[in-house]
């Protein structure tokens, strides 16, 4: 006569590690539901008129240039950060503010678009793009780095 021996089918380690897992996929699952809800839909897309302006830093150029071994511009834009939201039309303006004739430019490369367009001192420029790419791009006067730039911020729908 053969005896059969009965074996326990979950062990202590099987079911530690279904727990485990099983708490990750709920867990996991209550996070997203939860950033989900509390998330409120971007407004459908609009047009945005932007005014972007040149600004003098308060700092001599000059001895910034000896204490850091290189020439400082004392320049940077106004706002030097643009949030718009995806499907957006925006008309940037941008205006050469300066009190005393310099240039400046208006530098970046977004999606389809590259702008790099020079400022006569007083002179005003406008650039029109569609907002259709996510993330936060870079735009820059070349003539002043590394204290000109600013950031185009894109959010997502």
């Amino acid at each position: 006569m053969a005896t059969t021996v009965a074996k326990n089918a979950w062990s202590t380690r099987n079911i530690l590690v279904v727990s485990v897992v099983l708490s990750l996929v709920i867990g996991a699952a209550a996070g997203f539901a939860a950033a989900s809800i509390g998330r409120e839909p971007l407004p459908p897309p609009q047009h945005r008129n932007v005014y972007l302006f040149t600004t003098v830093l308060g700092f001599n150029e000059t001895q910034a240039g000896i204490d850091f071994g290189t020439d400082i511009p004392h320049d940077y834009f106004a706002p030097d950060r643009i949030t718009v939201n995806k499907g957006d039309s925006v008309t940037l303006k941008y205006y050469n503010t300066e009190d005393a004739p310099e240039n400046h430019t208006f530098t970046m490369s977004y999606s389809i678009y590259n702008f790099n367009k020079i400022l006569q001192f007083h002179d005003v420029q406008t650039f029109n793009f569609t907002a259709d790419l996510p993330g936060v791009f870079p735009y820059i006067c070349t003539l002043h780095q590394p204290t000109m730039t600013g950031y185009l911020v894109v959010l997502e729908a």
